[in-house]
């Protein structure tokens, strides 16, 4: 079984990639023949090969074609040196300051004027568009452009993308993980040799794992309940593997991106060097589960929406002395707007992020309890056969 992985800057036929404007983000696979809606109207997909990644594109004819972003845009229509030399006190929000009707502008549509060209109409033949400030000039104008000039910047579909797009969504199929949660994942993972795996985020975090690995690197999954990995896919590098007889018992997915599945509390997962578990099954049975299959001086990762749980599998570990260098965290990230005169943190945003437990595994889980709780539950004993005795 062969494996070769390909860093490529450009689209090619097969390839998966993330359109993104403004607060829109669409996941594409590149396949010949294809058509796909894009600002109401079925645009070939397979025009995307050749392009950037990083690139503006525009749609044009129902195909894709280089395009200038926003910014460019704006920097056509207006100057903005920084200066305030006027201000907004005088202007009024009305639907008759704009000369041409919804008629006209559709006309111009139908005659084949470009989004760059009815917008320059528009600043024409508005009334308060000269007496605006430049920042309500720029304002205006982003504003037209998202609604004439269907413009598009080309991503790659990474796992920090991918991330951002199911959060921009406002879905949870990613687990309600984080961009910056799993950044944390992966750099407490400390992966090598063999990973064991146990997630229910539609295969983010296998995906993760396999473009971050070398193909020396066995990656096996736990199965709770038949989760699908359909992103594993998507964000896993391009393999090339030649089939054996002895991969006839694995699926056409996990031939594809070498990985193997185990069913929990049905099959035994193999020793591995490295454990994630990012899943909403309680964390403290799952632990205590798949916990032997972990190596000594392997590392230990669980990720979970609720402190609660986390504490008390923390404290069930370190009593138990099984772990060291271990931690329970909350990442807190918040998006920063940066413009001239205009930088703040955004006001809307979702603060919980989850929280992560990490360790290093040194020792196995005894079925005997620890010596202060053994000395507590003496305590308790003693305390209660005193009580006894007063009644009597």
């Amino acid at each position: 079984m062969s494996t070769t992985t390909s860093l490529r800057s450009t689209i090619q036929l097969g390839d998966y990639c993330i359109l993104k404007r403004d607060e829109i983000m669409t996941i594409v696979e590149v396949k010949e023949g294809v058509k796909k809606r894009f600002a109401k109207k079925e645009v070939q997909v397979d025009s995307l090969i050749g392009k950037s990644f990083g690139q503006w594109v525009e749609v044009k004819d129902n195909i894709f074609v280089d395009g200038k972003s926003p910014d460019e845009l704006v920097a056509e229509f207006c100057i903005n040196d920084g200066t305030i030399t006027k201000d907004n006190r005088n202007l009024q929000d009305s639907n008759s300051n704009q000369q041409l009707t919804d008629q006209q502008i559709v006309e111009m549509k139908q005659n084949g004027l470009s989004g760059e060209e009815i917008i320059k109409e528009l600043l024409s033949h508005s009334d308060t568009y000269e007496g605006k400030t430049a920042f309500s000039q720029e304002k205006y104008i982003k504003k037209k452009i998202g609604k004439h000039v269907a413009t598009f910047q080309i991503l790659e579909a990474s796992p920090i993308n991918v991330c951002d797009y199911y959060n921009l969504k406002g879905n949870f199929k990613a687990g309600r993980v984080r961009e910056d949660m799993l950044s944390y994942i992966m750099f407490h993972s400390d992966l090598r040799e063999s990973v064991g795996i146990m997630e229910n985020c539609n295969g983010l975090i296998l995906g993760s794992v396999l473009r971050a690995v070398t193909p020396n690197v066995k990656v096996y999954t736990v199965k709770y309940s038949g989760e699908q990995y359909s992103l594993a896919t998507v964000l896993a590098p391009h393999f090339s593997e030649s089939p054996t007889d002895d991969c006839q018992k694995y699926s056409v997915q996990e031939k594809l991106l070498h990985y193997t599945s185990f069913k929990y509390n049905v099959d035994v997962l193999p020793q591995v060097n490295s454990l994630i578990i990012v899943t909403d099954v309680e964390p403290f049975e799952t632990v205590k589960t798949l916990f032997p299959s972990l190596k000594k001086s392997g590392s230990l990762v669980v990720y979970c929406q609720y402190l609660d749980k986390l504490a008390r599998l923390f404290d069930y570990l370190w009593k138990k002395k099984c772990i060291v260098y271990a931690d329970v965290i909350e990442p807190f990230t918040r998006t920063i707007q940066v413009l001239p005169n205009r930088t703040h943190p955004n006001v809307l945003m979702d603060s919980n992020g989850g929280y992560l437990l990490y360790g290093i595994k040194v020792g196995e889980i005894s079925s005997s309890e620890p010596q202060g709780l053994q000395e507590e539950k003496e305590i308790k004993e003693e305390i209660k056969e005193h009580k006894l005795m007063q009644e009597d």
